[in-house]
């Protein structure tokens, strides 16, 4: 059994006996004194069933960024391959994708595909993007220091609040409303 499918077991578990110490409660015990520890029992059994709940949420999320991570790894990985002509390489197609927050200082991510991709908040700090295709993506926030973005595609890309500096912008498309207010 994985630790998140104990987690969820121990949510459920906690929640039957939330249910079962309410129900005690709900039967009017004969006495106050019964009826308030009943009353006791059934919010300790809800504290216990919503941490368990906590608990289960926060694995699956962890469970989930863990996935996405390697999945990411593997991309890069077969991009690289690519990038070399080795069998098995296929060129990275983030297009779309999620990568807000994600730290890829130093990533080799040369005629990558992150078209429309959310970058924002992203490092990219010593990123490789040069001849990527960036159109419309969002690198709102993001920190692009000494980046590489030699003959990149950022055609309406969002760049408010980007951290440029040091970074290779030589024959880069930024034309049709590239969005830079405020780019260090």
């Amino acid at each position: 059994m994985t630790k998140l499918e104990d987690l969820k077991a121990a949510h459920e578990s906690a929640c039957a006996d939330y249910d079962a110490a309410y129900a005690a409660y709900d039967a009017r015990a004969a006495t106050y004194a019964s009826a308030y520890a009943a009353y006791a029992a059934a919010d300790a059994a809800y504290a216990a069933a919503y941490d368990a709940k906590l608990k289960y949420q926060g694995a699956k999320q962890n469970d989930l960024a863990y996935n996405r991570i390697e999945e990411l790894k593997v991309i890069l990985d077969n991009h690289k391959l690519w990038l070399s002509g080795e069998d098995g390489g296929v060129r990275a197609n983030l297009k779309y994708a999620d990568l807000s927050n994600a730290d890829l200082s130093n990533a080799y991510l040369k005629y990558a595909n992150l078209e429309g991709a959310d970058l924002s908040n992203t490092y990219l700090i010593g990123a490789n993007l040069s001849g990527a295709y960036l159109k419309g993506a969002n690198l709102s926030g993001a920190n692009l220091y000494s980046a590489n973005l030699k003959d990149a595609n950022l055609s309406d890309t969002n760049l408010k609040g980007a951290i440029l500096k040091g970074a290779n912008l030589k024959g880069a498309n930024m034309t049709t409303g590239s969005k830079g207010e405020e780019i260090e």
